[in-house]
């Protein structure tokens, strides 16, 4: 994430150690944009700091002036100014949620150019904060479209023999014994980064499955230049298990095709079904995401002018749920939202029916009203806690956005029932 200041035509902008340096035609003043990142516990002394970053000795700004500040987009600040030796200089610290960020503006020829403080000041106005962070935000950035709903259906594992084995870099390399120049597989587990399926195949079309021990995987089958190209991914929590077979006879190409479909669904990562797992739904279109401990945290493009929040924390195990400690400390409403008792449960659905139960807080803090829906779905293996944070005018568009996004939760999988055993002992390698 950072802080997103647009640079006038004709200004020059450069990486230094303490951010990105913008500076006007001939260098005479210039603005830092430092980094954004966690909120400090002191603005301002963070704005004492700012105003001297990069001098050596000094300790403090002369002339000191602060007052308040508002971009144009309605983030709220703290502006503060002085002289710091020979230059004149500005600070401004922007908050952001729990994030902020600052910039810092220098004269050196204050006399020279009277206009320089409003000039930048008026590049802060339009600052706007970009919360993206490159990071994929749930299985429904990872998958690309819904898994499969339900409990996964039994299946006959289809018999993967006449195979030979070796290793390369880590990686398990499979061949035909009786063709081995027709093509490879490759196997690599503990693969990172982890990539989108949209990533990974572009504008070629994949499917979305569930293995035997119940994660998620994709898989496409294309063309490439000297033959056939199968990928398979199944997800893991940080990692992932890529599979890839490259077949170039014709005549193995849907034998290569189906192995490495049939080593996907026999993948063990061997993480557990006790553990807390992010499930797929669809957020609402146009907000952002920010990862979090166990949840994601989405923000709505009416930020900041209207209070809309929304988070949807990982399932997991009841026992968990029920122990309010470790990562559940960062999940339970403030104290002021259970003064009075809370209305409800209203009752929405997933696209499979599963029950939402979902109760209704309101809490006032300092001259502010603020409205909560809390949402569980329980299950006997999972616990699926969801909630919309809103102010009041904004209530009947925040329970239909939520209501729709109940509607488009899925279930984290369990295990697939397998119907055959033979897979067991199937002789695949030398």
């Amino acid at each position: 994430m950072r802080l997103d200041l647009p640079i006038p035509d004709g200004w020059a902008a450069r990486r230094v150690d303490a951010g990105l340096l913008v500076e006007a035609p001939g260098a005479a003043y210039d603005l830092l944009v430092l980094p954004m990142g966690p909120a400090p516990p002191d603005p301002e002394r963070w704005l004492e700091q700012a105003l001297v970053i990069g001098v050596p000795d000094a300790r403090a700004a002369d002339d000191l002036e602060v007052g308040l500040f508002r971009t144009d987009g309605g983030w709220e600040g703290v502006f503060a100014a002085g002289v710091v030796g020979a230059e004149h200089r500005f600070a401004v610290y922007l908050a952001f949620l729990d994030y902020a960020a600052g910039v810092v503006g220098t004269c050196r020829t204050p006399d020279a150019h009277p206009g320089w403080r409003d000039e930048l000041l008026a590049c802060v106005q339009r600052a706007r904060p970009d919360f993206s962070d490159d990071a994929l935000h749930g299985l429904h950035d990872v998958l690309g479209q819904p898994p499969p709903g339900g409990e996964p259906e039994g299946r006959h594992p289809t018999p993967i023999a006449g195979w030979q084995r070796t290793f390369v870099g880590g990686a398990i390399v499979l061949s035909r014994i009786d063709h081995p120049g027709a093509g490879l597989i490759r196997v690599e587990l503990e693969h990172t980064p982890v990539r989108a399926a949209a990533s990974l195949f572009g504008d070629r079309p994949w499917s979305v499955f569930v293995t035997d021990e119940g994660e998620h995987a994709v898989i496409g089958t294309t063309a490439v230049a000297r033959g056939q190209r199968t990928l398979a991914v199944v997800y893991g929590a940080a990692s992932c298990v890529r599979i890839e077979a490259t077949v170039g006879d014709p005549a193995h190409f849907d034998l290569f095709a189906a192995t490495a479909r049939e080593l996907a669904y026999r993948t063990t990562l061997g993480l557990g079904d006790k553990r807390w797992r992010p499930y797929y739904f669809e957020p609402p279109a146009g907000w952002t995401g920010i990862a979090r401990p166990h949840h994601t945290l989405w923000v709505s493009p009416l930020m900041p002018g209207r209070y809309q929040l929304l988070r949807v924390f990982d399932a997991r195990p009841p026992i968990d749920h029920d122990q309010i400690h470790g990562a559940r400390m960062f999940e339970t409403l403030a104290g002021e939202y259970f003064r009075e008792p809370p209305r409800g449960p209203a009752i929405y659905y997933t696209a499979e029916d599963h029950e939402c139960r979902v109760f209704v807080h309101h809490a006032r803090f300092g001259g502010r009203e603020l409205h909560v829906l809390d949402g569980q779905i329980v299950t006997p293996m999972y616990v699926y806690p969801l909630r919309i944070e809103y102010e009041p005018a904004l209530g009947v568009a925040s329970a239909a956005l939520f209501e729709q996004l109940v509607a488009t939760v899925r279930l984290v999988p369990g295990r697939r029932p397998l119907s055959d055993a033979q897979h067991a002992v199937d002789h695949w390698a030398e």
